[in-house]
């Protein structure tokens, strides 16, 4: 048994119950974004660029309007990770996503925080903390009937969709892009976090080649 079917042992993929999930209905996912977009803004570019990067959330909440600017005109992500102590570079590739960002922070200056809050500390804006951010997100979720959705929500959306644009290489193939976009170390972990346990069994079931669909 090869190190990669070790580590995704049944019991390693099921994830954690209660935790956040991931849109697995992009049209779901699409309707809780506009909602973001007209009932907070600040919490709709934390979406993008969490969404878009696999970002955690301490990694977006505390960028400054310079930062995103410098990132823009790379068109590129590079962003600290301090949980793995390793940086993490992702390219800005979609330009209706530069557009809304460019437009979000075209008045505001580079020290400011792109996610802030009421409080004030030395004359200046402190940032949206992470319990805030997840209460917000859920409320507005549960406004449209959704559950569990939270600050890891968008990462762990791109962590299932790096899944199913990449099973059709194998399971393995698709298991190691998903532990490489969100930036772990373990296949387990990634596809644990991602909430792709059911999807994995699907794939296994329909690779067993049932004769019922092929002969009848």
């Amino acid at each position: 048994m090869s190190r990669g079917m070790r580590e995704i042992r049944e019991k390693d993929l099921k994830a954690f119950p209660n935790s956040t999930k991931p849109f697995k209905d992009i049209e779901h996912e699409r309707v809780y974004m506009r909602y973001l977009q007209q009932r907070d803004k600040r919490l709709f570019i934390y979406y993008i660029i969490a969404r878009s990067g696999g970002f955690r959330c301490n990694e977006i909440r505390t960028m400054r309007a310079g930062e995103l600017k410098e990132h823009i005109a790379k068109r590129e992500y590079y962003i600290y990770q301090s949980k793995t102590d390793s940086n993490r570079d992702v390219p800005i590739i979609s330009q209706k996503t530069v557009e809304i960002l460019e437009e979000y922070i075209k008045d505001m200056y580079d020290h400011e925080y792109l996610i802030p809050s009421r409080q004030m500390k030395d004359g200046q804006r402190q940032p949206l903390s992470y319990r805030q951010i997840q209460k917000l997100l859920s409320k507005y979720a549960k406004e449209l009937g959704y559950e569990r959705i939270g600050t890891h929500t968008p990462r762990k959306t791109n962590g299932y969709n790096a899944y199913h644009s990449n099973k059709q290489y194998g399971e393995i193939f698709a298991l190691e892009q998903v532990a490489k976009t969100l930036g772990q170390k373990s296949i387990a972990s990634a596809s644990r976090y991602a909430d792709i346990y059911e999807d994995v069994q699907k794939s296994r079931v329909e690779a067993t080649n049932n004769p019922i669909d092929m002969f009848w």
